[in-house]
């Protein structure tokens, strides 16, 4: 494309060299460079295109004597076959500089004698600061003044490597942090941001020696917020730092100073909605940085810790359907169900009922049923009656919603006590296959078992009957 915008004499005679490659051969670039079509004769639709490989050879074979630079990135993952195409195409043409770039230097590709003496082998070093100011310079239109702070950023989380970093230029920019302002027709960029986006190609070496900058407390308390989970609310490890005895003198309200140096490094941010100047809350930048803190903790220490969690939540007295989900969670990573005791068995049934109820309040029917299920298999035979029975009908109206039949039919079997509320949600499930009868007979019989005069007449009035009935009882739906 630059070609084609030379002067006339230089633009006019390349034209006149692309008009004479073969057909074949120019219906394959057009369909790469369709700029073509409308400054050359192109051929027919129909004509057969030929290879790329051909029609690359014809291409740099017209350019010549305009100087030519042809870059291929990655060679170590194209096809050899391409590759030594490409270098005879290119090795009697004086035009053309061919540039291979490659992690791993290949001394194969050069050993025939035609290339032995043509080629020339260049180790590229990291970046330098100043290298990376230059070409922020030059990408952005902007004097190396204006760059300096975000080349220093960019510097900083890539280390200088080329390829990180202009993946990491990438990021920023589909992300919208470097933007072009077409009112102010400039590069921008929120410098904020670019400190707080955390490049997800970071290597585990790297964010292990990222950690290793914090201070101590601050590692401490990440590796509570690992065992939390991807998000976490400095209230919470506030409690923790102070109930921890490698860190007394951390509190709730000092858990934001504690953890500023995590987020000036962009290991955490704060959640959406979320400030880091108060109780608030955080999530990790990158799951592999929770990851790698969390597979840190020796495997015993792990139920301790989230029995830690589970006290200090209990402290805070979670009342949100979040809150109450988390501390499920801990509780149920806490205790080891084979050595519970009944009561801790039935503590753990519970919360889990709890959760579910909250996840059944919030639309999160699949959440919900894992959670009575959990509960179920907790409790066993030691369960308190009422708990396992609303756990039981937790599970049946969450696997309902879900339409999966095969678990709901699976709770009602294992249920033992009598409900309402499953022989509600078996009427439903009857009622949704389409299976009428067998709906109105569990209605009728369920009506009976729970005391409801039925009149016995043959007309439809006792069907009627029963919907009225159940209605009043609340738990059909009006149509």
């Amino acid at each position: 494309r630059q070609a084609l915008s030379l002067p006339p004499p230089e633009g006019q005679a390349l034209l006149d060299r692309l008009e004479n490659v073969p057909p074949q051969s120019l219906a394959c670039l057009v369909s790469y460079i369709p700029d073509l079509k409308g400054v050359i004769d192109a051929p027919p639709d129909s004509t057969e295109a030929a290879t790329p490989a051909i029609a690359v050879m014809h291409a740099l074979r017209a350019m010549n004597p305009h100087p030519l630079c042809v870059i291929v990135e990655d060679v170590d993952q194209q096809p050899e076959d391409d590759l030594a195409h490409l270098l005879n195409s290119v090795v009697d043409l004086r035009h053309v500089v061919l540039a291979f770039s490659q992690e791993l230097p290949d001394p194969a590709l050069f050993v025939r004698p035609r290339l032995a003496t043509k080629h020339v082998a260049v180790a590229l070093r990291p970046l330098t600061k100043d290298d990376v100011r230059k070409l922020l310079a030059d990408m952005l239109t902007q004097g190396e003044a204006r760059v300096r702070e975000l080349a220093g950023e960019l510097h900083g989380k890539t280390d200088g490597i080329p390829g990180h970093l202009l993946e990491l230029i990438f990021e920023l920019h589909g992300e919208q942090i470097i933007a072009y302002d077409t009112a102010e027709a400039q590069w921008r960029w929120d410098l904020d941001q670019v400190r707080s986006h955390y490049f997800s190609n970071n290597s585990s070496d790297r964010i292990r020696k990222q950690l290793d900058t914090l201070p101590g407390t601050t590692r401490d308390a990440l590796v509570w917020a690992a065992a939390i989970g991807e998000e976490f609310s400095g209230a919470l490890i506030g409690a923790l730092l102070k109930d921890d005895g490698r860190s007394p003198e951390a509190g709730e309200s000092d858990a934001a100073s504690v953890l500023r140096p995590a987020v000036t490094a962009a290991l955490i941010r704060p959640a959406e909605g979320g400030s880091a100047q108060s109780d608030s809350h955080y999530r990790f930048s990158h799951p592999r940085i929770r990851a790698l803190l969390y597979a840190s903790q020796p495997r015993d220490d792990k139920p301790r810790r989230h029995e830690r969690i589970t006290r200090a939540l209990k402290s805070l007295r979670p009342r949100s359907g979040s809150g109450v989900m988390q501390l499920a969670d801990h509780l149920n990573a806490a205790v080891n169900f084979l050595d519970a005791n009944p009561d801790e068995r039935a503590d753990v049934a519970y919360h889990n009922l709890l959760a579910a109820r909250a996840a059944l309040t919030q639309g999160r029917f699949q959440v919900a049923y894992k959670y009575a299920r959990c509960g179920l298999a907790v409790a066993g035979r030691d369960a308190d009656g009422a708990v396992a029975l609303e756990l039981s009908e937790c599970a049946a109206e969450a696997a309902f919603l879900c339409g999966d039949f095969h678990q709901l039919y699976r709770v009602i079997r294992e249920t033992r006590s009598p409900s309402s509320v499953i022989d509600e949600v078996r009427v439903r499930a009857a009622a949704v296959q389409n299976r009428l009868s067998e709906a109105q007979a569990l209605g009728e019989a369920a009506l009976k078992r729970h005391g409801a005069h039925l009149p016995a007449r043959s007309d439809g009035a006792g069907s009627i009957a029963v919907r009225r009935t159940l209605h009043r009882l609340g738990r059909w739906p009006r149509r």
